[in-house]
């Protein structure tokens, strides 16, 4: 799902699936545009956005850029 390491960040580029999934997550401010920080990985993985860490383990998928200087 997300192709982050731990302390890794990167840049939403897109979220592909259920439209109904990615609306929930654009009300908690993961949408495309928004920098998320990796905190835990895994098919249940916590992001940090913004200034909030979202436990995941959908099935909507993100398109990452991985920000600078993080690779």
């Amino acid at each position: 799902m997300l192709d982050l390491k731990r302390g890794q960040s990167g840049l939403i580029e897109e979220l592909v699936g259920c439209p109904t999934e990615i609306n929930r997550l654009n009300l908690m401010g993961v949408r495309p545009g928004a920098t998320v920080k990796m905190v835990k990985p895994g098919s249940i993985c916590i992001v940090k956005v913004n200034h909030s860490l979202i436990c995941y383990r959908g099935n909507v998928k993100w398109i990452m850029g991985v920000l600078e200087g993080q690779a």
